[in-house]
């Protein structure tokens, strides 16, 4: 695999993978104050759904897609652990 010559750097994968995570874990959750929170982020952050697959030159879009899906993973697994009482 050969690396891109641009920067990975930045906090833009922790943003993305708080927004994923907050945004499914409230619909996995289905409480009232998760639902709430969770349309309340995909709303107010609309525009992070788009950015997530723009490739840009000069933009590692990789932390992007990465962050994102681990979110979701990461809601998953407290998802289960709820579950399993762990």
């Amino acid at each position: 695999m050969v690396e891109r010559p641009y920067n990975h750097i930045g906090a833009s994968s922790l943003v993305y993978g708080m927004f994923s995570y907050l945004v499914v874990h409230g619909l996995y959750e289905k409480s009232a104050k998760s639902l709430i929170l969770g349309v309340f982020v995909f709303v107010l952050y609309s525009g992070m759904r788009i950015s997530v697959f723009r490739i840009t030159n000069g933009i590692s879009w990789e932390s992007h897609i990465l962050g994102f899906a681990s979110g979701i993973f990461v809601a998953k697994i407290m998802r289960y652990k709820k579950l399993t009482g762990e």
